[in-house]
């Protein structure tokens, strides 16, 4: 454990400034929910009068007239995207990739852990501030809901701890990938620049496919279409498939990344 309470300490800040800007963002556009709730039908008449793609891209297929749909497009299907991609990117690279760059990886490779246990301390450093990050976020978000948005504009609290569950899955695959990366280049700037690639284009396939009906295909090469926050928080619940296919990608790039590090020739 010595090593992971290290770690822990060592990142504890940048999980503190992404969970305080996750839950600042949350609670901000809970707390002007409801000057807009009067004001959903000029709302929802502008919405209709958009390209059908658009509608679709941004998951507005039912307007906004109520919190979770307010929530869907305000905060799910960019802020959030954001920030935890953000996360995701910086802190995978800095805990394998930065370490054989910077040439302090041959101090972890001292300790008597495997490589394989060094390895998955530190993906489980990444994995603990994802899910503080997104349990704070819930906890906070359930609370704003019920102190500020009266009781019959409030989202049902399943589908709300469904999209989060969701939202958390979506970044461990994600995460994962990224792990992967920062495992496979020894080079700190290509092992970031690689992974915020993988990662915007995956979001970018996400909006085109939905955009236009012949790129559609697109959704195949993204992560982002298992994570339909509008659908989620509208229906209640999400396609079983979805929770499959992310755990299945997380664990499967996982594996590949402990395989790799354990593996290859680093340069100490």
């Amino acid at each position: 454990m010595s090593l992971y309470k290290r770690m822990i300490k060592l990142h504890a800040m940048s999980i503190v400034g992404f969970t305080a800007v996750s839950v600042l963002y949350m609670i901000l556009i809970i707390w002007i929910f409801p000057t807009f709730a009067n004001k959903m039908d000029v709302m929802n008449e502008l919405i209709s009068g958009m390209p059908a793609g658009f509608i679709q891209a941004f998951g507005l297929e039912a307007g906004m007239g109520s919190l979770g749909e307010f929530l869907s497009s305000k905060y799910y299907d960019m802020i959030f995207i954001i920030i935890l991609s953000i996360y995701s990117i910086m802190i995978t690279n800095q805990l394998i990739s930065q370490f054989i760059d910077r040439g302090s990886m041959a101090y972890l490779l001292a300790t008597p852990y495997s490589r394989i246990k060094i390895a998955l301390i530190q993906f489980s450093v990444f994995l603990t501030g994802l899910l503080i990050i997104m349990f704070v976020t819930t906890v906070i978000g359930i609370w704003a809901q019920t102190v500020i948005v009266t009781s019959g504009n409030q989202m049902e609290i399943k589908a709300f701890l469904e999209v989060n569950v969701m939202g958390t899955l979506l970044f461990f695959a994600l995460g994962s990938l990224n792990f992967l990366l920062s495992c496979l280049l020894n080079d700190e700037k290509k092992a970031l620049g690689a992974a915020s690639l993988v990662v915007f284009l995956m979001y970018g396939f996400d909006i085109i496919a939905k955009l236009t009906e012949k790129l559609s295909w697109l959704e195949y090469a993204t992560l982002f279409s298992f994570f339909q926050a509008s659908d989620i928080l509208r229906s209640g619940s999400a396609p079983v498939y979805s929770y499959f296919w992310l755990i299945v990608i997380g664990i499967a790039a996982l594996s590949m990344s402990l395989w790799i590090f354990k593996k290859r020739d680093l340069p100490l």
